[in-house]
């Protein structure tokens, strides 16, 4: 099975059950530990959902929870994804095939995180705040430059 044929069997599988998991056997060797400590199967489209999980349901290996601002060969554009860093090395739970580039990001401390969660109840991005400030700076890392409101009614 080639990668296209893999990737449209996977979405197909998201579609039809809500989720599909994201294989992560190829993960190294602490990440791999993480995840099987804290007992979850990585669910692709769910980026905020696995590191969450990964970051608040383990208690073996310390893993540090990031937000951000990313590219991806697979994805031109700036979109908000969710990772995790363990000791100094970060790494990408759902995100498999392309090379990722982390424009902006951010460590939520994980009092914040944990009452982000039980104010919202669902696993999504914790700081929707930051992301709102933080998108032009992604942009303009692309050396993409939007124009104010102010500039844009003139």
């Amino acid at each position: 099975m080639n990668r296209r044929e893999r990737i449209d069997r996977d979405f197909e599988r998201y579609h039809r059950n809500g989720w599909a998991p994201v294989p992560w056997r190829q993960h190294p060797p602490e990440l791999r530990r993480a995840i099987r400590a804290a007992r979850m199967r990585p669910k692709l489209k769910g980026c905020f959902e696995n590191s969450l999980r990964l970051t608040l349901e383990q208690r073996e290996v310390p893993v540090t929870y990031v937000e951000g601002w990313c590219t991806s060969s697979l994805v031109g554009w700036p979109f908000q994804h969710a990772w995790v860093r363990i000791g100094d090395t970060e790494h990408d739970v759902t995100i498999v095939d392309g090379d990722v580039r982390r424009l902006v990001k951010w460590e939520p401390p994980r009092d914040y995180i944990v009452t982000a969660i039980i104010e919202r109840e669902w696993f999504g991005p914790v700081a929707e705040p930051v992301f709102a400030r933080t998108f032009r700076a992604a942009l303009a890392m692309l050396g993409v430059d939007l124009p104010t409101a102010k500039e844009h009614t003139q």
